[in-house]
């Protein structure tokens, strides 16, 4: 029997560290894989507005705004120290590839925010797939 970390691949989007400023996220490649989600992890938070939202594209260098249909809870806002804690989100979108972003306003010591991928589900045999 397969579990789930048979047919997943974990991979670091956003470097956990202290944000005040805004950042884009790693590219990441869908490849042989159905479905995408993100963790946003939020060990800490003193001030700002930390909003997590998601950019796709189909080559990997011209990006777009994810629209609300394609995925959920997202954009998330970090902006109150309730927010402590992990935020999991799918990409329900078709591109490529996918990368988050972080847009951090009006910080001073701001927040300690990264963001994971994980990949799941392999589309053929072979690729980290259920059906091996």
């Amino acid at each position: 029997m397969k579990g789930f970390s048979d047919s997943a691949n974990a991979v670091e989007a956003i470097t956990q560290e202290v944000r005040t400023t805004s950042v884009n996220g790693s590219s990441v490649e869908r490849g042989a894989y159905h479905g995408l989600a993100f963790i946003a992890t939020v060990v800490a938070y003193t001030d700002g507005d930390h909003v997590v939202s998601l950019e796709h594209s189909d080559d990997g260098s011209t990006w777009t705004a994810v629209a609300s249909t394609l995925t959920n809870n997202v954009p998330a806002t970090i902006d109150a120290a309730g927010f402590v804690g992990c935020h999991v989100f799918d990409y329900l979108g078709d591109k490529s590839f996918v990368r988050p972003v972080i847009t951090s306003s009006g910080t001073t010591t701001g927040a300690n925010i990264g963001v994971h991928a994980v990949r799941n589900a392999g589309r053929y045999a072979g690729a980290n797939s259920l059906a091996d």
